[in-house]
């Protein structure tokens, strides 16, 4: 017992308790109470990037695209009236759109919305053979857990 303890122990009248200080993350962080294993994180799963659908012309109305992601989920997506379907092993139906970008080039950034809690969002996760958000999926980025 060293000399903050012996101290202690004297002012309360017995044997301090040890206890574990947890490192967090702000208040209810990303490590705050919850064991974040690899496959809660969300580089782990196969993920829809509406800025890679439209550099490959998916988006553009009535285009039919094949997409296969490495852990082996596979969709075809066709895209019509602003929103995509995907047929395969997922079967959906996703809302996206165009955001203007008002900045020094102009244009526009597409986006999804996800089918779950309506939020735009430029990647949607898969869970359970459907994409939806991040948030909604409840997965969490793996470099907020470099410690673990």
């Amino acid at each position: 017992m060293d000399a903050a303890a012996r101290s202690e122990a004297a002012r309360s009248g017995g044997p301090v308790k040890p206890c574990t200080i947890h490192a967090m993350a702000g208040i209810g962080g990303a490590t705050s109470g919850h064991t974040w294993r690899d496959h809660d994180l969300v580089e782990n799963h196969a993920r829809l990037n509406a800025a890679l659908l439209r550099q490959t012309g998916a988006l553009c109305e009535g285009a039919v695209t094949q997409w296969q992601w490495a852990n082996g989920v596979k969709a075809y997506v066709r895209a019509a009236h602003g929103k995509i379907f995907l047929t395969g092993d997922c079967v959906q139906s996703i809302r996206f759109g165009a955001i203007p970008l008002t900045l020094m080039h102009g244009g526009e950034r597409m986006r999804f919305f996800c089918p779950v809690c309506g939020r735009g969002c430029y990647y949607l996760s898969e869970k359970e053979s459907k994409f939806a958000c991040r948030q909604c999926c409840g997965y969490d980025w793996q470099c907020r857990h470099r410690k673990r």
